[in-house]
C-alpha cells in the first residue's frame, strides 16, 4: 500500500543546507523555519535516514561551536549582558556550572568543634 500524505521535502542537498545553516551558528528552530518545514521534520529524517542523521548530528555541534566562538568575543566585551549570554548558552545546550564541585573544593564536607571551659583545669 502506498504510504498516503504530504510528498517529503527530503533532498540528498539537504544535509549540506542544514549544516551550513547550523555552522553559522543557527538552532534547529531557525534552520526549520528558514526551510519552511517543522522542527519534528528534521528529527525525523534523522531517524529515516542514517546519513542525514550523521549530518544532523555534526551540524548541531557545528552550531555550538559557531556560538562558542562568538562567546569567547563576548566574554571580552563590557556591553554584553554575561547573565543573559549564561542563561542563553545553559538552556540552548544544556550548559550548566559545576557548582557541586566548586563547593566541594572550598567548603570542607563536615567542622568538628570542640568546646572548651576555660574555668577547669586540664
Amino acid at each position: 500500500m502506498a504510504k498516503m500524505g504530504r510528498p517529503t521535502k527530503y533532498t540528498d542537498d539537504v544535509g549540506e543546507i542544514v549544516f551550513d545553516l547550523m555552522d553559522e551558528g543557527l538552532s534547529v528552530v531557525q534552520v526549520a523555519r528558514k526551510l519552511n518545514i517543522a522542527r519534528s521534520t528534521l528529527y525525523k529524517w534523522a531517524e529515516e535516514n542514517e546519513d542525514f542523521s550523521d549530518i544532523f548530528t555534526r551540524a548541531r555541534e557545528a552550531a555550538e561551536a559557531a556560538l562558542e566562538y562568538k562567546f569567547n568575543e563576548w566574554m571580552l566585551d563590557k556591553n554584553v549582558n554575561q547573565s543573559l549570554i549564561k542563561l542563553y548558552f545553559s538552556n540552548r545546550f544544556s550548559w550548566s556550572e559545576n557548582d557541586a564541585a566548586a563547593e566541594d573544593q572550598a567548603a570542607p564536607k563536615s567542622i568538628q568543634v570542640e568546646v572548651v571551659d576555660a574555668r577547669q583545669s586540664h
